[in-house]
């Protein structure tokens, strides 16, 4: 479970600059690879995942943010959520997914952060042994891009749970592409690390576990690096693929979800459908 202490970073300005990182708090100014709005889907779960931003979809976020809510309370940690600072200040971008036009699971991304003091990581990891390599891995890593994934959450009040883990983790690689972030980065229960993995996560090596938000969970750090996604099956790899060829396409057609589309960047389109071999 990843949680929220104040101090994230504000809503990414996304009619600005792409992929600049500015400010205390190291927000965006714009999304330099994505088009807020584009979906992908999971067709053998019967899973739609859609790209959004709080600004462009209040209605999206005002649904994300009841999720997760509700999920954080559910596990008596709602304190960390921290939902009157996000209602202010938003996210980069998130992601809500969708099974038979309900909202069943969602996660947020947070960055590029231009300074260590905008991460979540180092204060969850506070605890830890490990606390100085996790900041001093940040410092080393900033220059080449780093996205923070939050708030991940699943309803378990469904006829079905299975594989919505798996689509919150699916959001990760198209997140870093986005903001052409080399790196993304989250802390999460030991428990569900095998969810992120399936995207191309590796646990920090050398860093014990945090008993965050308390002593029931051993919380550890976890990196991806999209330079180093060999250890990917080819099927995952081809998935990745078509999730991105998807996220472009569809977003060209339905650039919001609701009436404010200005201002919306769109995902180049790769030249080939993935799952055809041939221009589309």
């Amino acid at each position: 479970m990843a949680s929220d202490p104040a101090g994230q970073s504000p809503i990414a300005r996304i009619d600005g600059r792409a992929g600049r990182r500015t400010g205390s708090h190291g927000a965006a100014e714009g999304a330099s690879a994505g088009a807020f709005g584009g979906s992908f889907r999971d067709r053998a779960r019967g899973l739609s995942v859609r790209a959004l931003h709080p600004r462009l979809h209040p209605r999206a976020w005002r649904a994300y943010l009841d999720g997760a809510e509700a999920s954080y309370r559910r596990h008596g940690v709602e304190r960390v959520l921290n939902r009157v600072h996000l209602q202010r200040h938003g996210c980069a971008l998130f992601w809500l997914v969708w099974r038979g036009g309900r909202v069943v699971a969602g996660v947020r991304v947070h960055g590029p952060h231009a300074t260590v003091d905008s991460f979540a990581a180092p204060v969850e990891m506070a605890e830890s042994d490990g606390v100085g390599e996790v900041l001093r891995v940040l410092r080393a890593r900033l220059g080449e891009g780093v996205v923070e994934m939050k708030g991940a959450w699943v309803r378990t009040d469904v006829r079905s749970t299975r594989g919505l883990s798996g689509a919150i983790a699916r959001c990760v690689p198209p997140s870093m592409r986005w903001f052409r972030a080399r790196y993304a980065v989250c802390t999460a229960d030991r428990r569900l690390a095998p969810a992120w993995r399936t995207s191309g996560a590796a646990e920090m090596a050398g860093v014990p576990s945090a008993p965050y938000p308390d002593a029931r969970y051993e919380t550890a750090v976890l990196w991806w690096d999209s330079r180093r996604m060999d250890h990917l099956t080819p099927e995952v790899s081809r998935r990745r693929d078509r999730d991105l060829y998807e996220l472009a396409a569809t977003a060209r057609r339905r650039p919001s979800l609701e009436d404010e589309p200005h201002g919306v960047r769109t995902l180049p389109l790769p030249p080939r459908d993935p799952a055809r071999g041939r221009p589309e």
